[in-house]
This record gives structure tokens, sequence and C-alpha cells, in this order.
């Protein structure tokens, strides 16, 4: 068995090498002495927890993120330290290290039916990105490599067959990612089976609805209103025009052809009462922790507003985000689109769903928030690639490509984190935050993403077309 896994038990040693340095001598973030902004939150959650329920002072929004808060609090009870603001942005970077690590062990394991080289190639693609080389550590207190680990698991637990390791999974992403919900949804309630396909009088129905719906969202949403929040980019009336045929392309590509929309006959034979019985009870729990809670400040809606309009801010901007943190293993869909639609239509029905899901998300530019859906997409990129051959110089070239986008030599400290969030030097760390990407930065980053495009396709299409 490990002669079979050395190159995930290679990589991961690196891994934590790498990590454990850049936790303990790496860049961490100026503002609020290393808390960051939503990290502040989580730092004293993470102090004063039960003060907090005692009190009645956790929001709506942050009612739902309490679980890594919670386990750094035991980490401090554990070693009996006190949280400083030294200490436990370290605590919160041993967690997000271990959560990575572990999420890619289970991922690896998820991709069994892969060939080892590409198995290799996905997870070290996905390894070495912003997402995991610098976010973690830079800026440590956020809840995102945690929800990395939900989503794998979640994937791990539906290939094992297992509905107590999904649900416990739905549960965790329930208070520390809400957007897994949504994700786990069709993996609970729908049987691991096949459906028919639709129509194709109700596709293109559904594919007209679906972007019509999409097209009214965009010109009555705050970007081209003019009212983005939060110190985004406030793109001109005409950039959101431009910028809207992108995402709608994209969305109209990914749903076109959908398997997974059964006949009303065929409904009774794919639901999992099971399944559905332990979803409903996550969010019969959720309901009731949102009741206690105090209101939040961000509306209701929000983050679906937030989905569609921070896509718009720049043309092609959410494809450029996601280049720029995820890295370029995000392109190969539009590298081998045919292929990598393939692979969805093979997948069972609720896995099905869940890829789609996950896919939908990547409309909005702010890509830390589809993390929790990575692990599916590194799975179907992985499978797309998977028939593909490559040279040694091709391997070389795509681990160099990764490196440089994961910024591991860029200097994002450079004098005071303050001024306007869109302009320099605020840029050295907004530049790969979708919303808050000014123009320049986007400019830079497009024609990069661009050039990688270029040498990607240069490398894996013409293998695909002689086979």
């Amino acid at each position: 068995m490990m002669k079979r896994n050395w190159p995930i038990v290679l990589l991961l040693s690196a891994f934590v090498f790498y990590g454990s340095c850049a936790l303990l001598w790496g860049e961490r973030i100026l503002v609020n002495k290393g808390l960051g902004w939503d990290g502040q939150v989580y730092f004293w959650m993470s102090r004063d927890f039960f003060q907090y329920v005692d009190d009645h002072l956790l929001t709506a929004y942050h009612a739902l993120r309490i679980v890594p808060s919670l386990i750094v609090k035991v980490m401090h009870i554990i070693t009996r330290t006190e949280h400083t603001y030294e200490l436990t942005p370290v605590y919160f970077g041993l967690l997000n290290l271990a959560s990575i690590a572990l999420g890619s062990l289970l991922l690896w394991n998820c991709m069994k039916a892969v060939r080892p080289i590409w198995r290799t190639v996905a997870i070290t693609a996905m390894l070495a990105s912003f997402a995991f080389l610098r976010m973690p550590f830079y800026y440590p207190i956020l809840t995102d490599s945690f929800a990395f680990l939900i989503g794998t698991l979640l994937l791990w637990g539906h290939q094992r067959g297992s509905t107590p390791i999904k649900a416990g999974a739905a549960l965790l992403g329930a208070f520390t990612f809400p957007s897994t919900l949504i994700l786990a949804l069709p993996l609970l309630v729908l049987r691991a089976s096949d459906s028919s396909a639709i129509s194709r009088r109700q596709e293109v129905w559904l594919t007209l609805t679906g972007a019509g719906i999409f097209i009214i969202l965009a010109v009555t949403g705050p970007a081209f209103m003019g009212g983005m929040p939060n110190g985004t980019v406030q793109p001109e009336r005409w950039t959101v025009l431009l910028s809207i045929p992108f995402p709608l392309i994209f969305l109209i590509w990914v749903w076109r052809g959908f398997r997974g929309l059964p006949h009303n006959k065929e409904l009774k034979w794919i639901l999992n009462g099971r399944g559905a019985v332990a979803w409903g009870a996550v969010m019969a729990f959720v309901g009731l922790i949102m009741l206690w809670a105090r209101p939040s400040d961000l509306p209701n809606g929000f983050a679906f507003v937030h989905l569609v309009d921070s896509g718009l801010l720049h043309p092609a901007v959410s494809l450029v985000s996601h280049v720029s943190y995820f890295g370029p293993i995000m392109l190969v869909p539009l590298i081998l689109p045919a292929r990598f639609k393939q692979e969805i239509g093979d997948l069972d029905l609720p896995l099905r769903w869940t890829a789609m899901l996950g896919l939908s998300m990547l409309v909005a530019s702010e890509s830390r928030t589809a993390i929790v859906g990575l692990p599916f997409i590194i799975l179907l990129c992985a499978r797309t690639l998977d028939q593909q051959t490559i040279t040694n110089r091709g391997l070389l070239v795509l681990s160099m490509l990764a490196l440089l986008w994961s910024k591991v030599w860029f200097t994002m400290n450079k004098g005071e984190m303050e001024g306007v969030l869109t302009e320099f030097p605020m840029q050295r760390f907004f530049m790969h935050i979708g919303p808050w990407m000014g123009t320049a930065a986007y400019l830079m980053q497009l024609a990069a993403v661009i050039a990688t495009g270029l040498l990607m396709w240069r490398i894996l299409r013409p293998v695909e077309e002689k086979s």
C-alpha cells in the first residue's frame, strides 16, 4: 500500500514542513494585530465562547461559523495556554494545516479510479495554490481550510455509502461554512442511482428560464445599480453589461444537457428516506440556532446577491479570480470542455447534482466561498485528465505554472496595510480576492490567465485531438 501511495506521503510531508515554516516565520496579515477582519470575531469566540452564549452576543451570521473557534478553544484548554494575539493565530494555522493535510489524503483516496500520475498532478496543483500555500498561514483565523476538509468528508462519505459520515459532515459544515448544506442536500436526499435524461424541449425551457432569472438578478442587483457593499469594486453600468455574458455562458454550458431530472414516476425510486431525515434534522437544528441568535447586519439573501454581483465587476473576473486563488487547474474545464462535461454525466445522480451546484457557485468572484465544493471540482479535473498522456517536460511546466500562481514569491506586507482596499498597498493582498480586485490588478492577472491557458492548451489539447 505504501508503494502505491508514496506520492501523497511525499506531498503531504513537504506541505506540512512548508506550513510549519510559514506559521513560524512567514508573513502574517498586519491588520488588527494579525487577526484581520472576520478573524477578530473568531478570535474572541475562541477565547470567550461561553460568555458569547451566556450574554446572547452571537449574530445569525457568526453563529453558523463557530466550529473552528471551538476547536481552537479546546487546543488552548489541552495545552493550558492563554489566548494571545501571537499564539491563537498559530493554533488556527495548525488547524488549517491539519485540515488541508487530512482533506488531501481523503481526496487522494477518493481518486482511486484515476491513474497515479494524474492523482499526483491534481493534488499537487491544488496544494501549490494561493488558497493552500498562502491564505491559511497569512490570514489563519478564517474557517476556509476546515471547510475544505468538510467538503472532502462529504465526498468520501458518499463514496463509502455512509449516511452518518455525510450527515455528520453536513452538521459540522452548517456551523463552519453554511453553503455546505446546499452541497450536502443531494448527497443525502438522493440515492446513488442514475436518472433519465430530460427531453430536448424541457432542456431548452429550463436553460432559458435559468438564463432569464440570472439576467434579471444581474440588472437589478447592486453591481448594476452602483451599490456594492464593503468597499468592493464599484463598476460602471457598461462594465456590468459587458461582464454579464461571461457567467451567463458558463451557467448555460454547465446546465445544458444535464441528466438529473427524473420523470415523476421515477421520483420515488431515487429518494433516500434515511438521508432526507438526517438532512431535515440538521436543518431543524440550524433553524433553532438561527431563531436563538441575534439578527445579523448582513441582510437576508446577501450571499445569493453576492454570488451573482461579484462576478460582474470586470469581464470574466470570476475566471481570473479562481485561477489566481486556486491555481491553473481551474482552467482544465475550459481547455477540455467536452471531456469535462462527459465526466459530469458519468457521475451518479447525487454526486452529479452536487458537482453542478458546486460549479454554479463559481460565477462568484470571491473564490474562497466555493472552497467546500473544491474537492468535487478537483475530482472532475483529475478524471478529465486521466486519459491524457504527458511528457516529463509538460509535467515540469504544469508544476512551475502552479508555483508561479501560488505567489509564494510575492511579498504582501510592504508598508502599512491601510487605505482604499482596491488600491495599492492594500491591493497586495486584495488583488487575490475577486470582489476587491482593482482594475490594474485585474488586467495584469487577466493577461497572465490568457498566457497560462494557451500554454496549458499547447500541453494538453493536441493529445485529446489524437485520442
